[in-house]
């Protein structure tokens, strides 16, 4: 029987560290491949990364909210293999009115 190899998504999420220095609120991971084209690996890793970490979702276009750190700090590890020189993590608090 032959072992299945794991998806680049699988090998991120799984080397990620999920200390959250501030776990009660928002991640907001927003990235730019500065006018790059983005591989579609990252798109389909994206997918699957969210899928497996059941946190996230697209707000817009290259900005991802999750609840989790590990989530957030996966997002940005896969860009960044991806060729992504500027991503960055933000702590958020959503404001209601």
């Amino acid at each position: 029987m032959a072992m299945s190899r794991k998806s680049l998504a699988e090998l991120v999420y799984e080397n990620v560290e999920e200390d959250d220095p501030r776990p009660s609120m928002l991640k907001l991971v927003i990235y730019d491949f500065d006018g790059n084209r983005i591989p579609r690996k990252f798109y389909f890793n994206l997918r699957e990364l969210l899928k497996l970490a059941g946190d996230g979702f697209a707000i817009q276009y290259s900005v991802i909210l999750t609840e989790g750190m590990k989530a957030a700090r996966a997002v940005k590890e896969l860009a960044q293999t991806c060729g992504c020189k500027k991503v960055r993590i933000y702590a958020v608090e959503e404001l209601e009115f």
